[in-house]
């Protein structure tokens, strides 16, 4: 895989929140910590992924053709705690507690 230059290797979210601001804003820092950026090349098919800097658009199963990303604004569900992942994919939407 080549190097991305523009997201350090380990980079979390909190680090770079300026770039995730409608994110930034309604999550938690510490949440914010525990969202590592996805460094791939191409999406792996079968695999949801969340776009951090569209978080309207909610998450979305990758079939392995979309191409390129053109940024690294993702987060990959199997790098995500299950609570925070819940908390990602229910943007904006109204959850019952229970």
């Amino acid at each position: 895989m080549a190097e991305i230059k523009s997201v350090p290797p380990g980079a979390t979210a909190y680090e770079l929140r300026d770039r995730f601001p409608n994110v930034a804003i309604w999550m938690s820092d510490d949440k914010l910590k525990r969202l590592p950026i996805w460094r791939g090349s191409r999406f792996e098919p079968g695999v949801e992924y969340f776009d951090l800097n569209s978080p309207d658009r909610g998450p979305f199963t990758a079939e392995g053709d979309e191409g390129r990303p053109v940024d690294h604004s993702y987060v990959r569900r199997l790098d995500v705690p299950i609570e925070i992942w819940t908390e990602l994919i229910t943007w904006r939407q109204p959850v019952d507690a229970s």
